[in-house]
């Protein structure tokens, strides 16, 4: 089994591991639950070993002769007049930071200075403060060239000097040096540079054992002192500048401000350059400006306005930036780069305005930063397949966040495949002996490494041997050139047990009312696992069907320790009839249902079966067996209503194979719950599950389908030549036989073949596009069962809800001239359409849509017999009907007089009332004068005949008695006025009615007669 975890614990020096007392009673094999065997590899290894529990007790020693790695640290400490009132407090913090610590007393987490009895390996001090200036040179011109005067300084207390300590361990010489500090002058910074540069590379010697050097500047002035040819410090000035100055700020004195602003701060960053060459890449160089920024920008002595805002609205000196961003950006490049120390972001400039006790506090934390060495690196392989859980120096466990300084230390593991490196702080190594001891971890089982890939062991399963390497890490603690002994590498080998079929496994099959529907043993559809799965397709929406679950143990049970569950989560559209579980020996486990959401959100039914443990373990499940049973429906909901969006979601779901189940077996998780997710594979823990090959069912497959035109049940057209759309949806229907979908419209519409289109799911589809044709009148669509499984496996849907619909549309138009009186509905002509789906043999139409041809401009009548003949024979007293249709025009509402006339011919005489059609009638007048009718709307009602398409009126009529062989012909007319007076009369095509023809007879009844001769 891939995820079980082995745990091999290895001490060097002296590590003991105690076995857990559970170890005692188990052992391999179906017989052998209450024996444990153990190996012994030479003195120094044990192998314990039972089913799939294997694990290691080593131990070994290794010797740790690392010398430290010290620090040189030179501060360079600004003493110029500006620090009067703050040098107490940074003499309080250069103590601090002088402070020596013995090695054993070293703390990472707040680093000082250390010393130890080796001058090799103890860290140094080096200090040293600058002030003054020996006078300054006064330039006529802006540019600092040409005629100059040199002018003496202010007394011997203001002249430049450069005073320094030794370079020592001497914790009281260098406190005493600190203390005697005098501050007054100016800030002459980089003849300072120089100068404590030469005396350290004078000093400082061989830097044995990997040395490196930290420089401090601490300063709180812009640079204003330069040094001559002559070996004099001095400040420029420029009397050009002075001038302007003095009159801008009503000053009569010499000011700062008129100083060689750029000449210093180049020769700062030339000093930069020079100085981190000196600490070299291993060494820092920190900066601390303590800015009072309220003197420099006060003071017209000072910078005034052009600390802040620069020289541009005075003069040009060649930068528009302020003397602060001038100064700033050169001291924060002399700076190393901030960067990352053992997971920590240093920033080695420090720069505070307003608060000197932050800024005294901010440069002892910059600078015990980079007293930090680099962490000790570990290079080591472990034995392959092996995973490193834990590493553990001196008894203290390396984690990356300390929560108990007693008992971790903060450090670093990082794997890749068999390449393990481990960083540690130097500290946690003491001279000579160190314990290192370590958790190594394997996924102990057979060599195929998937789940689907588990087999279950054969009947006569007996365990085998096999040869092991011993497992351990091999490798090297490095810190510069110095490096360990190696530690591990022995690379014994033993032979153990062979770690098998160390994972349970569940197979799930179907029984449903007929097995002859179900597609039977597939490959899995939705490719979950590569274990066949089962299809069933149910004869009824209402069956019940019962699922089996069959549970193989394997060796895993020797693993059980908690919480064994039979699982199978239902898809939420079931419900649970029954269930039942047993164990191995036929014993009834009881059965529960929990309640649960699926990923969707859905609450469904998991049953669970809980296993029981005998004793302190389930040792008696090794190589044995379980089932459970579960019988099961489809919920009220979805067997009551197929025509529900949620029943046609279920059909098309899993590519078309219906609701999907596998159940589960877990184990070992922290309560009884099966939440599936608690049982996944993580970084820290195994997996704790198995599942089931999937199985599928399917409901009957029915369907709907439902039509539109022009997205409406009906569209009344705006002129004769309107093409109007048809849309014919069904729902996707996933897997079946047979599957067509026709649409034949009525002769008097033409069908326009070019704007037929088929989609499903609202996107083209290629083989669909190529299943469509028009014949005639006639669209359609037709699947066979290998296209529909081709289609379905691309309708995906496991993540959503909404059902595929698939939607076939075309465009038609009304036929020119076509005769559409018999499409007539209570004075509207509609025209009608429907569409037809065959599924599986099973016809189903769908509603109706109509559409209604625009209105003429005038009325036009048209007269039939018996509803749609122009001629008819008739017979003695047989009464027929007279159909006189009249179309409504658009403006009809506006008109003045509307009058339908029938003047019947005098062999004809009425059979009946006379009518009209429909609610229509209620707007007619009909008058019946000797053989003429009509029909007249009434005042007031050509509002009303304005929603009307047509009007019929119907004379029931018949030939009047003795009437025979005479062709009677007979027309109607409309006579209208409209609204803008013009009268006009209409006539219809005329009809014919043909009476019986006449008849001879002999002797009144007869039609023949033979007269006797002779």
């Amino acid at each position: 089994m891939r995820d079980f975890i082995k745990k091999v614990s290895i001490l060097f020096t002296i590590l003991f591991l105690s076995v857990p007392l559970g170890l005692a009673s188990l052992r391999f094999g179906r017989g052998a639950a209450d024996e444990t065997e153990v190996i012994r590899v030479g003195d120094n290894t044990e192998i314990i070993q039972n089913g799939c529990y294997r694990k290691i007790k080593k131990s070994d020693q290794t010797k740790w002769t690392v010398p430290r790695k010290p620090v040189d640290l030179v501060i360079l400490q600004d003493a110029s007049g500006s620090f009067r009132n703050t040098i107490p407090n940074v003499q309080n913090a250069l103590k601090t930071l002088t402070t020596f610590v013995s090695e054993e007393n070293y703390d990472e987490n707040n680093p000082r200075l250390v010393k130890t009895d080796n001058p090799d390996t103890s860290d140094r001090v080096m200090m040293a403060t600058f002030q003054g200036a020996d006078g300054y040179n006064y330039y006529y011109n802006n540019d600092f060239t040409g005629r100059k005067d040199v002018v003496g300084g202010w007394g011997a207390d203001y002249d430049y000097k450069y005073k320094s300590s030794n370079l020592s361990s001497d914790q009281n010489d260098i406190h005493q040096f600190i203390d005697n500090i005098k501050v007054a002058g100016g800030t002459p910074t980089v003849p300072a540079i120089d100068d404590v540069i030469a005396q350290y590379n004078q000093i400082k010697g061989n830097m044995a054992n990997g040395r490196k050097t930290i420089f401090l500047l601490i300063t709180d002035g812009v640079a204003n002192g330069k040094r001559d040819p002559d070996g004099k410090v001095r400040l420029e000035y420029s009397d050009y500048r002075n001038k302007i100055l003095s009159r801008a700020w009503n000053f009569n004195e010499l000011t700062e401000a008129s100083q060689n602003v750029l000449g210093r701060v180049e020769e700062v960053k030339e000093a930069s350059t020079r100085l981190k060459n000196v600490v070299g890449s291993e060494g820092t160089v920190v900066v601390g400006f303590w800015e009072d920024v309220s003197i420099f920008e006060n003071s017209k002595a000072q910078y005034y306005d052009t600390y802040r805002e620069g020289y541009s609205k005075y003069f040009n000196i060649g930068d528009n930036r302020s003397v602060q961003d001038i100064f700033h950006e050169a001291l924060e490049g002399m700076a190393s780069p901030a960067k990352n120390i053992n997971g920590k972001n240093v920033s080695f400039y420090v720069n505070e305005q307003s608060d000197i006790n932050k800024f005294s506090s901010r440069v002892l934390e910059s600078v015990g930063a980079a007293l930090i060495k680099e962490d000790i690196k570990g290079e080591f392989t472990v034995t392959p397949g092996y995973k490193v859980d834990a590493v553990r120096i001196n008894g203290k466990t390396v984690v990356e966040k300390v929560t108990d300084p007693s008992k971790q230390i903060r450090g670093r593991i990082n794997q890749e495949g068999d390449n393990v490196t481990i960083y540690v702080p130097d500290s946690v190594f003491n001279p000579g002996n160190n314990s290192f001891d370590y958790d190594l971890s394997k996924e102990a089982r057979a060599p195929e490494t998937n789940e689907e890939d588990e087999v279950d062991p054969p009947a006569d399963y007996k365990p085998v041997k096999e040869e092991v390497t011993v497992p351990e890490l091999t490798g090297v603690f490095k810190t510069g050139e110095f490096k360990t002994q190696k530690i591990g590498g022995r690379n014994e080998k033993v032979e153990v047990q062979k770690l098998e079929y160390c994972y349970p496994s569940v197979t799930k099959k179907i029984t449903d009312a007929d097995k002859r529907n179900d597609l039977g043993e597939i490959d899995d559809p939705l490719g979950l696992t590569k274990k066949k799965a089962y299809s069933a397709q149910l004869s009824d929406k209402a069956e019940e069907f019962t699922y089996t679950l069959d549970y193989n143990f394997n060796n895993v049970a020797y693993e059980f320790e908690k919480n064994v569950m039979l699982t199978d989560p239902l898809d939420y559209r079931l419900e649970v009839v029954e269930s039942s579980a047993t164990g191995p020996n036929g014993e009834k486990w009881a059965t529960r249902v929990v309640k649960q959401n699926d990923d969707l959100g859905n609450e469904r039914d998991v049953v669970v079966a809980d296993v029981p443990a005998k004793g302190s373990n389930y040792n008696y499940l090794v190589l044995k067996k379980a089932q459970m049973t579960i019988k099961v429906r489809l919920k009220e909901q979805y067997r009551n209503n197929q025509a529900s969006k949620e029943f046609m979601a279920l059909l098309q779901d899993n590519d078309g194979f219906g609701l999907l189940n596998q159940g589960n077996i877990m184990w070992n998780g922290d309560d009884n719950q099966p939440n599936q997710d608690a049982h996944a594979k993580t970084d820290t823990k195994p997996s704790t599950i198995r599942r089931s090959n999937p199985v599928y069912v399917k409901p009957p497959v029915v369907t709907e389908i439902t039509k539109k035109v022009n997205d409406k049940e009906h569209e009344d057209l705006k002129t004769e030549e309107q093409l109007f759309e048809y849309k014919v949806t069904v729902p996707w229907p996933g897997l079946a036989d047979t599957f067509s979908l026709t649409d034949t419209v009525v002769s008097e519409l033409e069908v326009q073949a070019d704007s037929l289109n088929v989609k499903l799911g609202e996107k083209d589809n290629t083989e669909l596009k190529t299943a469509v044709k028009v014949e005639g009148q006639t669209v359609s669509l037709t699947l066979d069962k290998t296209q529909l499984e081709k289609i379905s496996r691309k309708v995906t849907r496991r993540k959503t809800k909404d059902v595929q619909y698939l939607e076939l549309t075309f465009k038609a138009k009304i036929r020119a001239g076509a005769d559409l009186s018999k499409y007539k509905e209570d004075g509207q002509i509609k025209v009608p359409n429907t569409a037809d789906v065959v599924l599986n043999d099973i016809k189903k139409t769908s509603n109706k849509v109509t559409v209604t041809p625009p209105k003429p401009k005038e009325p036009s009548i048209n007269k039939k017999i018996n509803e749609n003949l122009d001629t008819f024979q008739t017979f003695d007293g047989q009464p027929y009907n007279y159909n006189i249709t009249t179309a409504v025009p658009s403006d009809v509402a506006n008109y003045k007089k509307f009058v339908i006339r029938d003047t019947l011919d005098a062999n004809l005489e009425l059979a009946g009332a006379v009518s009209i059609k429909g609610s229509a009638a209620a707007l007619f007048d009909i008058r019946t004068n000797g053989q003429e009718i009509t029909a007249t709307v009434k005042d007031g009602q050509f509002g009303e005949l304005a929603k009307y398409s047509t009007v019929e009126l119907v004379i029931p009529a018949k030939v009047k008695n003795g009437v025979t062989g005479t062709t009677i012909e007979n027309k109607a007319s409309i006579s209208f006025t409209n609204e803008n007076n013009v009268e006009k009369k209409v006539e219809s095509k005329p009809v014919t009615v043909t009476p019986p023809p006449v008849t001879k007879k002999i002797n009144e009844t007869l039609d023949h007669l033979d007269i006797a001769t002779g």
